[in-house]
């Protein structure tokens, strides 16, 4: 673990971290389960990710994703390493009100996003209770709905494309099916 942790700390610009309060810190989240990861990285941005993401398959170390540890069910917890973006990947990098749609990084707070939405008399769909820590990232991961989903949809129901980076650091795009 020891040759792990000097590569990602020499390789990563944003924080990397597997001291024991840290991991404690992020083995909880709002579900009933505890699960101690062996370190924690909050990339700085892309490039930092698929950096991290790369190291973490050459060394054969799992990963998990998080953002606010808001859901219920244990999904951002994990034994190897948490990749936590909502530090540093929570911008808001495009708003396009005539076709409409918000380009964001998955650190970005739902309430965050309705706030810019809204002097545009438009918000995102899922009206979920955490929505001032909820993250993006997350909300999509388990297509967060909320108490007005029959109205206002479901994650799924909100998304047009979304770009993804696989474990070994490929990204891809997905988005709409043509019919065509």
């Amino acid at each position: 673990m020891e040759s792990f942790f000097k590569e990602l700390k020499s390789e990563v610009r944003g924080n990397v971290h597997h001291d024991p309060l840290t991991c404690a810190i992020y083995s909880v989240d709002a579900s009933i389960y505890e699960l101690k990861p062996l370190g924690v990285v909050t990339p700085k941005d892309k490039e930092d990710l698929i950096t991290t993401l790369k190291i973490a398959a050459k060394h054969h170390i799992p990963v998990t994703a998080r953002g606010a540890a808001t859901g219920i069910t244990g999904s951002c917890l994990g034994q190897g390493l948490i990749i936590d973006t909502s530090t540093y990947l929570n911008n808001i990098l495009e708003i396009n009100i005539d076709e409409e749609y918000a380009i964001c990084q998955p650190g970005v707070v739902q309430d965050r996003l309705n706030e810019a939405l809204a002097p545009f008399g438009y918000r995102l769909g899922p009206e979920t209770s955490t929505g001032n820590r909820a993250t993006l990232g997350g909300m999509l991961a388990n297509n967060s709905a909320g108490s007005h989903s029959l109205v206002y949809g479901c994650m799924v129901d909100h998304v047009k494309e979304v770009e993804l980076v696989l474990a070994g650091g490929e990204i891809l795009s997905f988005g709409a099916i043509s019919n065509e």
